[in-house]
């Protein structure tokens, strides 16, 4: 076991690049690059420098040897030439391969014909395959020998073109992705940190609009700094106000100061002494006609672009408030932006900055263009839905999981990266400040962009960072989502005067420099967008006029709308081919019902989605054409929740109009061919029912109701005791008050004295939990747990880190010695856990219900025969004693009935077998609990006997009440002492009553004995 776990330590990724011949040479990389990738960069170079190798006539330091003089050759011409990987993973890899006469196999040989003509692939398969889609759709609705005239073909390809072209290019993204490896970019791996000449901000554009807002955001903020900690790294806050009618409003003052001590508060918690970590940028509202309002200038990406300007020292823009210069001190490379809802995982920043150092990544800017013509002056890491989202409601745990290219939805897929080595941005990444800000900063006119994160990663040249991920929020209600669906096609189609030969620029326009792909990717998006228009027209048309039967056309939209599962269905298929299994094809279980969800939720929804997207290009359209105006018609996911209704009324006033939709359909197909609606009745109903559908799949998931039964109760509770029981019993002064790691039963009792963290931890919470249950007083848990505490901190510690076995009794470190993150982990989550159970403790009561379900949990354990004997102590354990008074006779008697129950078990235990032996035990433990429980009172009122009923008749009667009737209030503040927190306030209001208090010569004695106690 040692020698297994001694192997598992070891770091053979180290050992390898240590002893490879190949390795050492290509750290004579002329560009020095090459000794501070990440491993598995490295990997990629070496494994480059195996395949030529193997497929040539030369060996593998032969090859590296020719890509090092290449590099030394290109040095001259600068980076990315004058370092090794241009000749292995870019366009220096021919050179390489002609100088050993390499002849790639035939797969190979394929992959390379598809990568070097991406245009001829991509758009030529799209259109192979539409065109067999709409040929075989032709034959099929109107037969091969059809009389009919010519004008329905030529109708039926126009009307199912666009619904065919989504599952043309939906299936040749899916079939590239699985056709092409991924295209990983190299990266640094930046061991020491984010060098000086690579500082980063990492900046939320955000808005200040509500009270808690400043608190989320800083929330958010700590957040990422908490996951990516490290020099040259800082974080910063850009906020707008709400848009407004005038340019300040009453609230506007408290939500800055807010904000501003917020950022204040982190600054002091994690750079007391240091420069400052956190920032907040801040700007004003300025008047903008167009849109009748006074709002922050250009809204998000004016933010970000008078932000870039700000890092290069230009102070004339609209941030009216900076809690520091950004431009003073260390110059600012990268700027990675997020959304307020985006988590940022542990290391990313050190992934995304090392990404983008790497100088085959780093971009050159064409003047003439105006756009960045190698590398990536963007990158965008691949996002998904954190899985929080889904349990939102049943609309996000359906939908939260979706993929495929839309890069609204999701940018896991890589078929534009993959085939074409770009991406597309989606607003949440990293960008070289100089790049961006030259391509984007002065290239879009005023009052136009409102989706800007595309165009700008068309400027800006985008890569897809697919091995880097941060995770998103989701929609938890469809008409959220809807809404937002509406403002991104708004946004699409402004852009369209983008896929004309000149765009629109700051001053008139200027020839289009975007090539073919980045046009097509907003064609894409405009043509995304009528697919529900499409597939409404296509359906109502096929079920009322067109050729072919009725289920032909509802058929196809099915079709359509079940693109989820044919991707996975072609997936699964091609992948049982290549494995020759069909395991993959047991995965059917979690995706195939996820997908058939989804399918549904398009159906009832795709007249709710057409009308959307019709009044969305509509009304772009008018505002491009027609009035100018309201093109920067934005509202915050935030404010569209809180404005949006929950109700059914709510989603039948916001969807009435697909309702009409839906009728009008229905009226026009049972006019046209009534035989038709049989067809058409699962698209018809699930539109006429869609508002109640909207309605039921966005309200909060319910939580199961998990009540137990009594009897459920009862069995969890016995083995709660009896859990209790072993470290009753194990957990003492031998083993200094720490938890052994088990006990041996068979074949023979065996204690193993050893701990661990975890071990540990779990005995500082199981004794809470004991006081919880009521199996242990207040004294007993904080007796137990000092004694634990106290061994733990005698313990030899590694940098203050726990090793992770100890022996219990002598609390040395078991050989071999060594720290398990796992298990520290767990101590750490114990101990903040026991710190927040211990601050309650104050403000819980003395004695309770709980009390009285613990000493009946250990009554039920002792045997049946012997709990039928002592009806009487099973009555008393039934009563609720009210205050201490009460409690404190309710534990006289109990001790009494209870000793005598274990003294009648005593006198029969003698040789009568492990049953009664047992039961001894249980009542041995009962009346030791009972005990403690009375000690703990005395030592928490030892007043009490001074209030109680005299014992006989000889004992001394209360004392006469005088005429105030001090004594009785004083008893009844004493005696109704409920928690900790209270005691003080209780001892203190009657030591008042009593200072007030004429004594008399006969009660002295008592009223003295009274305040000694007290």
């Amino acid at each position: 076991v040692l020698s297994l776990r001694l192997l598992s330590a070891v770091d053979w990724n180290s050992f390898f690049e240590h002893s490879s011949l190949v390795e050492k040479l290509l750290r004579e990389d002329p560009a020095g690059v090459y000794p501070h990738q990440d491993f598995a960069t490295n990997d990629r170079y070496r494994k480059v420098v195996e395949r030529i190798a193997s497929e040539s006539q030369a060996d593998e330091l032969t090859v590296a040897r020719q890509a090092i003089e290449l590099a030394r050759t290109g040095s001259s011409q600068g980076a990315p030439k004058g370092h090794v990987g241009y000749y292995l993973v870019d366009r220096g890899e021919a050179a390489l391969r002609i100088a050993f006469g390499y002849r790639p196999d035939g797969r190979e040989w394929f992959l390379d014909w598809v990568l070097a003509h991406p245009r001829t692939v991509y758009w030529g398969s799209i259109g192979l395959l539409l065109g067999g889609l709409l040929l075989i759709l032709l034959l099929g609705a109107t037969g091969p020998s059809s009389p009919v005239r010519w004008f329905w073909p030529a109708l039926i390809v126009l009307i199912v073109l666009l619904p065919g072209s989504e599952l043309a290019v939906g299936l040749v993204n899916h079939l590239l992705t699985l056709l092409l490896p991924p295209r990983v970019l190299p990266k640094l791996e930046l061991k020491e940190g984010i060098p000086e000449e690579f500082a980063t901000f990492v900046v939320m554009p955000s808005m200040l609009v509500r009270p808690r807002s400043a608190e989320v955001l800083c929330e958010r903020l700590e957040t990422h700094y908490l996951a990516n900690p490290g020099t040259n790294v800082r974080y910063a806050l850009l906020t707008d106000f709400a848009d407004a009618p005038q340019e300040e409003m009453p609230e506007d003052r408290a939500l800055l100061d807010d904000a501003l001590e917020r950022v204040r508060a982190l600054n002091q918690r994690y750079a007391a002494g240091g420069p400052e970590l956190f920032y907040l940028f801040h700007r004003r509202r300025l008047w903008n006609p167009a849109e009748s309002c006074w709002m922050g200038w250009e809204r998000k990406r004016g933010k970000l672009s008078e932000f870039n300007r700000l890092l290069r020292g230009d102070h004339g823009t609209t941030y009216m408030v900076s809690s520091s210069d950004p431009a003073a001190g260390t110059r600012t490379r990268c700027v990675i932006t997020l959304d307020a809802d985006t988590q940022m995982p542990r290391d990313t920043v050190r992934r995304l900055v090392g990404t983008m150092a790497h100088p085959l990544n780093q971009p050159r800017f064409d003047a003439g263009s105006g756009r960045v013509v190698e590398g990536y002056g963007v990158l965008q890491p691949r996002v998904s839905f954190h899985l929080t989202a889904a349990t939102h409601s049943h609309f996000a745990a359906l939908l939260a999981a979706s993929g495929g290219i839309d890069p609204y939805s999701s940018a896991a897929s890589d078929c534009y990266m993959d085939l074409f080595g770009l991406g597309s941005f989606t607003g949440k990444g990293i960008y070289d400040v100089d790049a961006f800000e030259a391509a984007t900063g002065e290239t879009f006119p005023e009052n136009h962009i409102l989706s800007h994160d595309l165009i700008e990663g068309n400027y800006a040249r985008c890569g897809l960072l697919s091995d880097t991920e941060l995770f998103d929020d989701f929609p938890a209600r469809y008409h959220t989502y809807a809404r937002r669906e509406h403002r991104w096609v708004r946004g699409d189609w402004q852009l369209i005067p983008w896929l004309g030969r000149r765009v629109p620029a700051p001053q008139g326009t200027r020839p289009n420099p975007l090539p073919a792909l980045e046009r097509w990717k907003l064609f894409d998006n405009l043509r995304r967008s009528l697919i529900p228009p499409a597939l409404v027209v296509m359906l109502v048309l096929g079920w009322a006029v067109l050729p072919g039967s009725p289920w032909l056309w509802t058929t196809i939209a099915l079709g359509v709308l079940g693109l989820p599962l044919w991707k996975w269905l072609i997936g699964t298929v091609l992948g049982c081919a290549h494995t020759r299994s069909l395991a993959g094809i047991r995965s059917w279980r979690n995706s195939v019902p996820q997908m058939a969800g989804q399918t549904l939720l398009a159906v009832v929804f795709l007249a709710d989605q057409a009308r959307l997207m019709c009044d969305a290009v509509v009304r772009t359209l008018a505002r491009l054409l027609l009035t100018r105006r309201r093109l920067l018609e934005w509202e915050t996911a935030a404010s569209a929740e809180q404005r949006l209704g929950t109700g059914l009324r709510d989603f039948l006033a916001g969807m009435w109009g697909t309702l009409a939709l839906a009728a009008t359909s229905a009226t026009v197909v049972a006019l046209l061919r009534p035989s038709a609606l049989w067809a058409a009745s699962p698209f018809l109903a699930g539109w006429l029912l869609s508002p109640v559908v909207a309605f039921w799949v966005s309200r909060p998931k319910q939580v199961r109701d998990l009540t137990l039964s009594e009897d459920e109760r009862r069995t969890l509770r016995r083995i709660t005791r009896k859990t209790w029981h072993f470290f009753e019993t194990f957990v003492g002064d031998e083993d200094h008050w720490l938890p052994p790691d088990n006990f041996q039963e068979i074949p023979e009792s065996r204690i193993a004295h050893r701990t661990s963290p975890t071990n540990q931890g779990m005995l500082l919470l199981s004794t809470m939990a004991a006081h919880d249950l009521g199996y242990l007083s207040l004294g007993g848990l904080a007796e137990r747990l000092e004694k634990t505490i106290d061994a733990l901190e005698q313990m030899e510690k590694h940098w203050g880190q726990f090793y992770n076995w100890y022996e219990t009794r002598t609390l040395r470190p078991l050989p071999p010695a060594y720290i398990s993150t796992v298990d520290s982990g767990n101590l750490l989550g114990c101990l903040l856990a026991l710190k927040q159970g211990l601050i309650e403790k104050t403000r819980e009561p003395v004695l309770g219900l709980a009390v009285v379900a613990g000493l009946t949990d250990t009554f039920r354990l002792i045997d049946e025969s012997w709990r039928r004997g002592a009806a009487r102590l099973e009555q008393i354990l039934q009563d609720e004693p009210g205050d201490l008074l009460a409690w404190n006779d309710w534990l006289v008697c109990l001790e009494r009935e209870a000793g005598e129950l274990l003294a009648r078990i005593s006198e029969a235990a003698g040789g009568q077998g492990e049953d009664v032996d047992e039961s001894r035990g249980w009542a041995q433990a009962l009346v030791a609990q009972i005990r403690e429980r009375r000690d703990e009172l005395a030592a928490l009122a030892p007043w009490l006997p001074l209030f109680g009923e005299p014992q006989n008749k000889n004992d001394q009667a209360a004392p006469p009440e005088n005429p105030k009737g001090c004594w009785n209030s004083v008893g009844g503040i004493l005696t109704s002492l409920r928690s900790l927190d209270d005691l003080a306030d209780r001892v203190r209001a009657a030591l008042v009553k009593l200072s007030d208090r004429e004594t008399s010569s006969g009660e002295a004695d008592r009223v003295m004995d009274l305040a000694a106690a007290l």
